[in-house]
């Protein structure tokens, strides 16, 4: 023993090589126990650090407290280099004889020079082998000293872990993430080279990143694991699917079925290895891997401990990181076709223009309208209008190129950039489109055939902005959409140049002046408490002599886009007040909601509004003004003066199509609203959707909004409706909408129909 120096051991060997020289000591010392006590870097306590029993077993350290050495008479008696001895003369060495298994403890102060621990033996001869214990007190010593400048690393790893995990919590995607936690886990090992892939739900490799693996190597690493199934690797099969998963510590790759072919640790040469699964509820997430080029003779229990932290918390990270990257998602792409939403569209396009501006580039801008779809709607029901806009989104999709922009911007409408610098004129893309879209579909056991106008438009030429271009589009389509050429092979489409033809709007204008075209449709309001209809809606349809009866999606839209929406509001609000006001000389006291616009905002409404409930003397508290997200949204500032302005005469403000635009609780807490209108498109029978339902019925109720859900159609849906909170209900269930003449005898036989509506502070 004389002849060892714990200082020549490999560090990897000096934890078990101090066992070893203390479990020799045993003997020579005639001692039951042996143990070693690291001083805290205050130099206040002691700890223990290594026991050995004479039964070659470690002892059981439970037993062994944690002592101020300010309570140990015996640790100021050995300070000079001495053996001291334990007498009890404290209550600490008190406690510490009560845990002994001998009668007599010797006390040694470690110095290595400076005082690192305390070194115990306990047995029954107080005397035996002190050349013994010299030895072993300066291995001890030496061992103990060691720890300083692995503690300083073991700091600045945790200190750089912590720092690259936080900048994990920022990472905008799940790849970003794992990025993060590899160079994390390489760092905190101390390692040149980590590796981080990530699994699908079928357990497929989809991402692979590389930190430190040299040029190429990334790009190798791809092509070899993406694709591959992840439980091919023994890796995997170890850290994930495992008995006990955790992280996988490999010495030395090279042994027998320890990693696979053409996997991470033979493309970057690593002989080592570390792998951190990372593991969700849900299921595994993916691997992190680091290691070095050169094989280690051990792995320590500290290394373990540490990557068993970082696989916790790297969980997190990507999981957190994973549900950032479908927020994201869910809030620029259309729920229910896959496709741009008309808000990420708008941002897409203004990048889009911009380049092309600076380019001397043209962009073309075409928008889609279905001829057939709400018949589909009517004659089939919502499901399979649903089924056939997610298979026409599809077949959008394949017949444009990469670059092009495609978006549902609500309802049946879509909308295109050509943006890939093809080299066809745009009229045969529209040609292609067409075509795509008037093949049968197959709805349940239903073929269907639809067809489709098409309105171009083009930058600079037809429009300077987005909204130039959409609104040069729109007529473009109408103006095609009244053209009605029969389907045979060529697509509705006009282009959008100095000659576009603007007679439907023409014949708008004159439908206007005129009282034997425009003619307004009711739908029932029904409180779904006490089953009554409390209101109705008003609903403009146009009886155009040649297209037939056209609702309000073929007659706001060119309106809209020529700046004469507002016309269409001064010819329907007034005549749905007059006919309030007939009903109430039948005894039917109802509500009436109007819808207006944007546009009808920023032109005096209040004025308007005040007029129009004089000529009809009908009180503020009947009329409900509709508007969408859309238009409440610019300006806000003067939007909510004008809602403020509407409520102090009674006026109520309602959302229309609530969930289906920005749907910001910020705005609606700072807006004068009292009812959301729930679009249909949440009604969906999945939980995802009705457990979001539920929550903007909790949300709305708290803000003290009532809840109306539109387009109820099942029995089922009104149920779930009811039990769920909602204040109101409308929908082909319910009531379709219908002229006054007709909707007269309903509203007869409604017993409750009379009754006055509700105040705006309480709920039906």
């Amino acid at each position: 023993m004389e002849g060892l120096r714990l200082e020549n051991l490999d560090r990897g060997a000096l934890d078990e090589g101090l066992a070893t020289v203390c479990r020799t000591a045993l003997g020579p010392l005639d001692a039951s126990r042996i143990t070693v006590w690291r001083l805290d870097e205050e130099g206040r306590v002691v700890t223990p650090y290594l026991s050995i029993t004479s039964d070659r077993d470690p002892a059981d350290w439970s037993a062994l407290p944690v002592i101020p050495i300010g309570d140990l008479p015996c640790y100021a008696a050995a300070l000079d280099g001495t053996t001291s001895i334990v007498t009890g003369a404290t209550r600490a060495e008190q406690v510490l004889l009560a845990s002994t298994y001998a009668p007599s403890v010797r006390c040694r102060v470690l110095q290595h020079p400076r005082q690192v621990g305390m070194l115990t033996v306990e047995g029954a001869d107080p005397a035996a082998g002190a050349p013994v214990l010299e030895v072993l007190a300066a291995a001890a010593g030496t061992w103990l000293e060691t720890l300083a400048p692995e503690d300083a690393e073991t700091d600045a790893a945790d200190a750089a872990l912590l720092q690259l995990l936080e900048a994990g919590v920022q990472a905008c995607s799940p790849m970003e993430a794992a990025e993060a936690l590899a160079a994390a886990a390489a760092r905190a090992l101390r390692l040149p080279t980590a590796c981080a892939y990530l699994v699908d739900g079928a357990g497929i490799i989809s991402e692979v990143a590389t930190v430190g693996a040299g040029p190429g190597r990334n790009e190798e690493l791809r092509a070899s694991l993406i694709g591959r199934l992840a439980a091919d690797s023994p890796v995997w099969r170890r850290a994930v699917e495992g008995p006990t998963p955790g992280p996988d510590l490999i010495t030395d790759t090279r042994g027998a079925g320890r990693v696979r072919k053409n996997g991470v640790a033979q493309v970057l040469g690593l002989r080592s290895l570390a792998a951190i699964p990372l593991l969700s509820s849900d299921g595994p997430l993916g691997l992190v891997l680091c290691g070095d080029q050169a094989p280690r003779r051990y792995w320590r229990a500290s290394d373990r401990a540490r990557l068993g932290q970082l696989a916790l918390e790297g969980t997190v990270v990507v999981d957190n990181a994973r549900l950032r990257q479908a927020e994201r998602y869910e809030a620029s792409h259309d729920p229910l076709t896959g496709l741009l939403n008309r808000r990420a569209f708008s941002q897409e396009m203004d990048t889009a223009l911009e380049t092309a501006a600076a380019a001397n580039d043209l962009v073309t801008v075409l928008v889609i309208d279905l001829d057939r779809f709400k018949q589909v709607n009517d004659q089939l029901g919502h499901q399979y209008g649903d089924e056939l806009l997610t298979e026409l989104a599809g077949r959008l999709r394949a017949a444009l190129d990469d670059g092009d922009l495609l978006a549902r911007m609500g309802g049946d409408e879509f909308a295109i950039a050509l943006l890939s610098g093809r080299d066809g004129r745009p009229e045969e893309v529209a040609a292609g489109l067409y075509a795509s879209i008037r093949r049968p579909v197959l709805l349940g056991s239903t073929p269907v055939q639809v067809t489709a106008s098409i309105g171009m438009a083009t930058f600079p030429g037809d429009g300077a902005d987005l909204t130039g271009l959409l609104r040069a589009a729109d007529l473009s389509m109408y103006v095609a959409k009244r053209a009605a050429r029969p389907s045979g092979g060529h697509p509705r489409h006009s282009t959008c140049g100095r000659d576009r033809d603007a007679r439907l709007l023409d014949d708008l204008r004159t439908a206007l002046d005129r009282d034997d075209q425009l003619v307004l449709y009711f739908q029932p309001k029904v409180n779904l408490s006490s089953s009554e209809i409390t209101g109705v809606e008003a609903l403009v349809r146009w009886r155009h002599p040649d297209l037939g009866l056209l609702g309000a999606d073929r007659i706001v839209p060119p309106l809209e886009a020529a700046g004469l929406v507002t016309e269409l509001s001064d010819w329907v609000v007034p005549r749905a007040l007059d006919q309030l006001r007939r009903w109430d000389a039948d005894g039917l006291e109802l509500s009436m909601s109007v819808n207006v616009s944007a546009d009808d905002l920023a032109n005096d409404l209040v004025a308007r509004v005040v007029r129009w409930l004089g000529q009809a003397g009908i009180p503020g508290h009947r009329l409900v003004t509709e508007l969408t997200e859309g238009a409440l949204l610019p300006e806000e500032s003067r939007t909510l003066s004008v809602l403020e302005e509407l409520r102090a005469l009674g006026v109520e403000t309602s959302i229309d199509d609530f969930g289906t635009g920005y749907s910001s609780l910020a705005y609606l807490a700072a807006l004068p609203v009292d009812e959301l209108k729930i679009d249909r498109g949440l009604l969906r029978d999945d939980p995802r959707h009705r457990r979001i339902l539920r929550g903007i019925i909790g949300v709305g109720h708290e803000l003290g909004a009532r809840i109306v859900a539109e387009g109820v159609e099942t029995v089922e849906d009104l149920r779930w409706l009811r039990a769920a909170g909602c204040d109101q209900a409308q929908g082909f269930l319910l009531g379709r909408p219908a002229p006054a003449a007709t909707l007269i005898d309903v509203l007869r036989a409604e017993s409750g129909a009379a009754r006055t509506p509700r105040s705006r502070s309480s709920r039906p």
